[in-house]
């Protein structure tokens, strides 16, 4: 595991010499991954040209999603999985932060099965910028919706966002109420 044998991020630039300077998709998924690992290895990810990055049924807070956050700028990244971890409302807002940049091509993230709450909803406003490239957004299975703020919030993101699948399965406030 990356957290338990860092040593390949400990080099100047472990990746190029590898030949891992042309990746585009890495999955780390079900790796037993954790903030610290996230940390050793999230400063190379910035330099790689990836296109998806899945890290699902992991052990990732807000600390390792913030961490995420700060290094991806650079990423030509489209797709971003994160369920099944334990990112909240902290962590989800500055990884969407992050791709609201011209620059960015995020269409889909994941981010289902975590400890979202509805401060997580206040954060889609700004996820409009994202326009057209935005195409997925995976909240199911989180504790969003339990307030009529938390409803707006996501009943005008989907108003400004057209194109935008909202999914809120196995959430207080459930895709029928939005739609």
């Amino acid at each position: 595991f990356l957290d338990k044998n860092p040593r390949i991020f400990l080099q100047p630039n472990p990746l190029s010499d590898r030949g891992l300077d042309q990746l585009r998709v890495l999955s780390l998924s079900s790796c037993k991954l954790r903030d610290p690992g996230v940390e050793r290895m999230a400063r190379w990810l910035g330099v790689l040209p990836l296109e998806k990055l899945l890290l699902h049924n992991n052990r990732l807070t807000d600390h390792g999603a913030m961490t995420l956050g700060w290094h991806l700028g650079s990423c030509p990244l489209r797709v971003l999985g994160l369920s099944n971890n334990r990112v909240g409302d902290e962590g989800f807002a500055r990884l969407m932060e992050t791709f609201v940049c011209p620059a960015q091509a995020l269409s889909a993230v994941d981010i289902s099965s975590n400890v979202l709450t509805d401060g997580a909803l206040q954060c889609l406003g700004s996820m409009v910028a994202l326009g057209d490239r935005l195409r997925l957004v995976k909240l199911d299975a989180n504790d969003l919706g339990s307030d009529a703020a938390a409803a707006s919030s996501a009943a005008e993101f989907l108003a400004r966002s057209p194109n935008v699948k909202l999914q809120l399965a196995g959430c207080p406030l459930g895709e029928k109420a939005v739609q």
